[in-house]
């Protein structure tokens, strides 16, 4: 079924919330590690959401404007994603495009369109990706990204959801100050690469 319902999209694609059971039981349906298309991260997420009533919008500092991601961004994401250099991806780019084109995005710019901080929805429906040049840390930023995006969500009728690796302590911290509310399980991920059309 996943493997008809590729089509177009961009190797991987991710299974989301799925048990360590089950991710086992799909691997284990090969024969060869090198001919099973699934991957899994043993990392356990720790999954958060924030209420529309806890999303209270942070003012912009001067200097500064919201923007959306778009094509002409794709360069600074590779560059800046700590993934772009792993081996998962078939094309950054492409998957990088994918997400921007078809999920909310938001972006903070320059006045002079310089892009300094952004976050995106992915495909399993997290936010995620929440990125600040680091010259411009620690002036609110990442907050304003992340509770923009989280009001884009909520006035689209979404669920707003965070899925954190556990042992990411500065994420933890981050999402617990902005609001989100740690929910009372925890998931796992497992990658699904098979071959795409180019």
């Amino acid at each position: 079924m996943l493997h008809s319902a590729w089509g177009e999209l961009s190797s991987p694609m991710f299974a989301v919330g799925s048990s360590c059971d089950v991710n086992d039981a799909l691997v284990n349906q090969y024969k060869s590690e090198t001919s099973c298309p699934f991957r899994q991260n043993h990392d356990k997420a720790v999954v958060y959401t924030l209420p529309a009533d806890s999303s209270v919008p942070i003012p912009m500092p001067d200097g500064f404007r919201e923007t959306e991601l778009s094509e002409r961004h794709l360069d600074v994401l590779c560059k800046t994603w700590p993934y772009s250099k792993s081996n998962e991806f078939s094309s950054t780019e492409r998957w990088l495009k994918y997400h921007i084109c078809n999920f909310p995005t938001v972006c903070i710019e320059t006045d002079d369109g310089c892009p300094v901080a952004w976050e995106l929805q992915q495909e399993y429906g997290s936010v995620g990706m929440l990125h600040v040049e680091p010259e411009y840390r620690r002036k609110k930023l990442g907050s304003i990204v992340s509770r923009t995006l989280a009001n884009k969500l909520n006035k689209g009728g979404h669920l707003v959801l965070a899925l954190v690796t556990e042992n990411n302590d500065p994420s933890v911290k981050f999402h617990e100050k902005n609001g989100y509310v740690r929910l009372p399980f925890k998931i796992s991920f497992l990658g699904c690469f098979f071959e795409t059309k180019q």
